[in-house]
């Protein structure tokens, strides 16, 4: 076996999986009618995730208000990346994604939220 046959986001998913809190990913279908209406419908998505420390000292200086949050989310399940138009909720309640960015080896997704 060599380092190129490695499934990073699995052994990192089967490694760290047990120990991230579960939650739930709103996934956001957007459709358009024949009167140019959108609809936007979310299909849950179940995920592993780790809620990031950050001090309301550090959220102030970058200008983030304090009621975002940043999660770590495990990719392993996930079919694709989640996008700006999806939702997460965790034990602190439910949010709208802001912002979503990819480790290198796409093993998890950093997410910042902001309260529905």
């Amino acid at each position: 076996m060599s380092l190129f046959d490695i499934d990073l986001p699995d052994l990192l998913g089967d490694a760290l999986g047990d120990l991230l809190l579960p939650g739930v990913l709103h996934r956001a279908t957007l459709a358009e009618d024949e009167d140019g209406r959108r609809t936007r419908t979310l299909s849950d998505e179940p995920i592993r995730y780790m809620r990031e420390a950050i001090s309301d000292y550090a959220w102030a200086t970058a200008g983030i208000p304090s009621t975002t949050v940043r999660v770590l989310i495990l990719a392993q399940g996930l079919g694709s990346p989640p996008s700006v138009e999806d939702e997460v909720t965790i034990d602190a309640g439910r949010y709208r994604i802001a912002r979503c960015d990819a480790d290198p080896a796409s093993a998890t997704y950093t997410v910042d939220g902001n309260p529905v």
